[in-house]
Order: C-alpha cells, then structure tokens, then sequence
C-alpha cells in the first residue's frame, strides 16, 4: 500500500524483502550467492500479470514473492528454470549449499519446506516447468518442490557447431 511504501522509504519500517536481506546477510554462507521467499507482493495486481493468459516466469529470485504470488495468480504459469534455487531452499545450487555454514544450510532447509507448503495448493496442471537440459529437468522431477508438476525440456538455441565446450586448459590459454 501507498502508506507501507511511505513508511519504509522513510525509514519507519523495514519491507519483507529487506528483511530477508538481512537475514541472509548474516548467514555463514562463505560469500554464496543466496535467495530468500521474499519479492514484490504486488506482482498479482500489476496489470501484467492480471491481464495475461499465461504467466511465464524466469529467473524470480528476490523479485517473487512466494508467500503471495501462489496464493493469488490464478492463471496458468509456465517457469523456465536457470538453475535450483526454484525447488532447492535459498541455494542456487546444490555445491553452494554443500559448502555453506550450519545456520544456512538450516534456514535452507527450512524455506525448502515452506515452499513445498506454498505450492501444495497449485493442481498440477496448474503449473508446467520447463527447464533447458535433461540433467535439471531430473533433478526438478525428483524434488519435492516441484516434482509433482509438468515438466518439459526446451534446450538453450545454441549452434553447438559455434559454441561447444573446449577443453579447459584451451579456454584459460585463450
């Protein structure tokens, strides 16, 4: 609300996305780039979303709020996943939790679960992900975020006769 904003940006209150910041600031996550639930919660009435048929979402970290957009976005949504972080907990990936603290890897654990929570109310059909390789795409079937939703692979649009991998000690050369 126009009063809420007022607020924080006066310094009388603090948004639920500062908040989160914060607390993932003081996580021992050892320089980890990390994600929390919190975003804008008024994406549902923004009228791009209102007026869509469907809702593609991308990369949503610190833009989504998952503790709203669930609950109120009706409409039919498509996630094209870049990485983990959608069905891990705040870690982008699994090596980056690995090697976070206790402390992080609990509160990971914990907005893990919470997610499942969230999107439990979604029908399957409701919700299709589509990631851009088999080994995501696996990996997203066996979580229990999102497991139980659609999914479909849609490889990155690579002329892999032009961009293909080299061996390593070639690249740092080049």
């Amino acid at each position: 609300s126009f009063v809420s904003r007022l607020l924080t940006r006066l310094g009388l209150t603090r948004s639920s996305r500062v908040l989160w910041q914060e607390k993932l600031d003081r996580l021992d996550r050892q320089g980890v780039f990390v994600s929390g639930l919190a975003g804008r919660a008024d994406l549902p009435s923004q009228p791009v979303i209102s007026c869509a048929d469907i809702v593609h979402l991308h990369w949503v970290a610190g833009f989504l709020n998952w503790e709203t957009f669930f609950g109120e976005v009706k409409k039919p949504l498509v996630w094209t996943l870049h990485d983990m972080q959608p069905f891990k907990g705040i870690f982008h990936y699994t090596v980056d939790r690995d090697r976070a603290g206790p402390n992080a890897q609990q509160l990971n654990e914990h907005v893990r679960i919470r997610k499942v929570h969230l999107l439990r109310s979604l029908r399957p059909e409701h919700l299709t992900v589509v990631t851009p390789s088999r080994w995501l795409n696996r990996l997203s079937l066996q979580s229990e975020v999102l497991g139980r939703f659609r999914h479909q692979v849609i490889p990155y649009g690579l002329d892999t006769r032009i961009f293909r991998a080299w061996p390593a000690e070639v690249a740092r050369r080049i």
